[in-house]
């Protein structure tokens, strides 16, 4: 999987994940919203039917007052009409009054009735018992009717003597007024409750009227019923009322859209937020990419003339690739050059410069390119993570690449590094301690004793530095080590070199690469000798043992006896790995 998939993938799924986060803040919104409608409807049905009992207390007490009376008690014994016409008509028709009125004996007989047309409405009970059933012992009672195809709310007392409280005196009859649900009553009903109602007979449905002013229902309207039962809760009829609550249905209807427009947002940003990364940064890297992997600069071609970081890295690079490539054919001219008649040591000779120019590019250059192999690798992980490359780490790369041209050049002049051109051994050294802190996640030691270094050849200066190098590059290719330590001392006539990491992948340190075979040979060449192994199943250890007869080159036996015992007269503070 390339970096662009990989990077497309890891798009797609931040775009999938907010647009999820989207999707459920939008329905967790649409929720609330619709709570809160329903509790509008609720907040509306409860002020209809507190408007409906703030109507009917004034024809509860009317009705009342006028059952406690001892003329209606002696009414009810000899019904006299013109008394009636003249005591009790009058409530009918008048200003918060009721709209027609019934009096009754004990037995529910009808003794006395008349409405506001002046007439006489008939009873509006159906059964004497049911309405027995249904006041039960009660004084004061109330029910709804269908009277006539309209629906009527019936307000009754008993009537009984005022001289005795009502537990203490006989019923002798009933009175019963009742009020007709009429258009106008509905519009008093709807003022109070801040509702459009409309009422609807049972149980055929058909509406029996709906006002005027109400039937064009508007565009963000909210309803509730409310049923209507009779005696012996029989459902007579259903009122529906509507309210309008324009804010919470525009807002309904803005949150889809916001929610679209959000989404739609992000999308463009994501896909331009990857065209941007994809050409401006993950592009450079493949290409960078598969040019040290396939140790070819054509893929380089395009980036060559680019004016910028990832440019300059690959003109670096194509320009090691050159080098390379000269350094290879040089090595195979002379080595054609050379006549088939030589000699067997003169053979050797040149077999020896073939393993020498192989172990100095393996350990020189090739190091480099793999250490900027690595940092290109961990900013394309950066990358794909959504942490785009900062200029010092284009920066480090252009140096170790800058260092590692200086090599091949070096190579191709004189076989030595540059770094030991300008200044001495032990300062080259001490210039690998910041790579061991860069590999080391806690802690990183360097310790040489001090002269250890002193008046060795050229020849073994270049062989222990290219050995330290070796042993660090090791610890970075197949470990990820807490801990790393190096130690150069003198011991007995050797110079004693110790090195240590740990966090090694067992199947890794064992191999026999060419890392460790250039190590060996080099140690062959200053006739020492060297050991390693795996320590307590977690520590790599490699401890060299080197002649200081064949260091020092020129230097005689008398001059190595007298360092030597310069040493024994001086403890050193150095410790060593296993202390």
């Amino acid at each position: 999987m390339n970096l662009i998939t990989r990077l497309t993938l890891i798009l797609t799924v931040v775009f999938a994940g907010i647009a999820i986060a989207v999707g459920l803040s939008y329905r967790s919104t649409k929720q609330k919203i619709e709570l809160l409608i329903a509790d509008r409807t609720q907040e509306h049905a409860s002020y209809f039917r507190s408007a409906a009992k703030l109507q009917s207390a004034g024809l509860k007490s009317l009705v009342a007052s006028y059952s406690w009376w001892d003329d209606m008690v002696a009414f009810v014994a000899e019904p006299d009409p013109k008394w009636a016409s003249s005591n009790i008509d009058n409530i009918v028709g008048m200003p918060g009054g009721c709209d027609a009125l019934w009096v009754l004996n004990d037995r529910f007989e009808l003794l006395h009735t008349i409405d506001v047309d002046y007439r006489h409405p008939p009873l509006p009970f159906t059964s004497a018992s049911l309405l027995a059933e249904h006041i039960d012992s009660n004084y004061e009672f109330s029910f709804y009717t269908n009277l006539g195809g309209q629906v009527w709310q019936i307000f009754g007392a008993a009537i009984q003597d005022p001289q005795f409280w009502r537990h203490e005196t006989p019923t002798v009859g009933y009175m019963l007024i009742g009020k007709r649900w009429d258009e106008a009553w509905l519009v008093q009903l709807g003022d109070l409750s801040q509702t459009r109602l409309s009422l609807m007979l049972n149980p055929d449905g058909v509406p029996e009227f709906e006002p005027q002013t109400t039937r064009a229902r508007a565009n963000h309207d909210f309803s509730f019923t409310s049923v209507i039962n009779g005696i012996g809760d029989t459902p007579i009829a259903t009122v529906h009322g509507r309210f309008d609550a324009t804010a919470l249905e525009q807002m309904r209807g803005s949150l889809g859209e916001q929610a679209l427009i959000f989404a739609s947002s992000i999308a463009i940003l994501v896909a331009l937020l990857a065209i941007f990364i994809g050409f401006t940064v993950v592009r450079p890297l493949g290409r960078i990419t598969r040019s040290l992997e396939s140790r070819n600069p054509i893929h380089l071609a395009d980036l060559l003339v680019a004016k910028s970081d990832f440019g300059e890295v690959a003109r670096l690079l194509s320009s090691q690739f050159r080098q390379g490539r000269m350094l290879q054919e040089e090595i195979r001219r002379r080595i054609a050059s050379a006549d088939g008649d030589d000699d067997e040591a003169e053979r050797e000779s040149n077999e020896a410069l073939r393993l020498r120019l192989a172990s100095n590019l393996h350990d020189g250059p090739l190091q480099s390119l793999y250490a900027a192999g690595l940092k290109i690798s961990s900013m394309e992980a950066a990358t794909t993570a959504g942490r785009p490359s900062t200029t010092s780490q284009l920066a480090a790369i252009r140096t170790i690449l800058t260092e590692c041209t200086a090599d091949l050049r070096n190579l191709l002049l004189d076989l030595e590094p540059e770094e030991l051109r300008d200044q001495d051994l032990e300062s080259s050294l001490q210039r690998f301690e910041r790579y061991m802190q860069s590999i080391s996640r806690q802690s990183a030691q360097l310790s040489i004793e001090e002269g250890v270094l002193d008046g060795l050849s050229r020849d073994a200066q270049l062989h222990i530095y290219y050995i330290t190098r070796e042993l660090i590059s090791n610890a970075a290719r197949h470990a990820r080590p807490e801990h790393t330590s190096l130690f150069l001392r003198r011991e007995a006539g050797f110079l004693v070199m110790r090195w240590e990491n740990d966090g090694f992948a067992p199947h890794e340190s064992l191999k026999s690469g060419n890392g460790l075979r250039n190590i060996g040979q080099r140690i062959q060449q200053l006739e020492g000798t060297w050991t390693y192994r795996i320590h307590r199943g977690r520590t790599w250890q490699v401890s060299i043992e080197l002649p200081f007869t064949a260091l020092f080159g020129a230097m005689n036996v008398t001059a190595v006896a007298e360092l030597e015992a310069a040493r024994r007269n001086s403890r050193s503070p150095f410790p060593t790995p296993d202390s």
